[in-house]
């Protein structure tokens, strides 16, 4: 399914992503958490047209490939593909991946949430 050449761009990504340190890792972890909490408010609340749900789904995953953010589900499947295709990428290093990424989208989610909920609570306070 690839085209020749491409299998050299898989293991590329994957030695990029596996190359960051635990404190980089977990810190783009948290943007992709933050990335996804954003999409899902458009897709489920904010946009009644499909079409800008679409769009919003498109710009958020662009951004999460682009910027290489360390999505769990994202980056562990680029990592899961790089030893099929020759890269020296150990189950450790997609363990441990996973492990900070889950914890990082975690956290970035859940601050960005809270963050929010604060404001609002906040600005409703004081309209009152």
């Amino acid at each position: 399914m690839l085209r020749p050449g491409a299998s050299d761009a898989v293991v590329r990504v994957a030695r990029h992503i596996a190359d960051y340190s635990l404190g980089t890792s977990f810190l783009s972890a948290l943007v992709a958490g933050a990335l996804m909490t954003v999409m899902t408010w458009f897709v489920e609340g904010a946009a009644e047209s499909l079409g800008v749900r679409i769009v919003m789904a498109w710009i958020v995953g662009s951004l999460l490939v682009l910027g290489s953010f360390n999505h769990a589900v994202v980056g562990t499947i680029e990592l899961f593909y790089a030893p099929r295709f020759g890269g020296d990428i150990g189950w450790d290093q997609i363990a441990t991946n996973l492990g900070t990424s889950i914890a990082g989208n975690l956290v970035g989610g859940l601050l960005l949430v809270t963050f929010a909920r604060s404001a609002q609570a906040l600005g409703a306070s004081r309209a009152s």
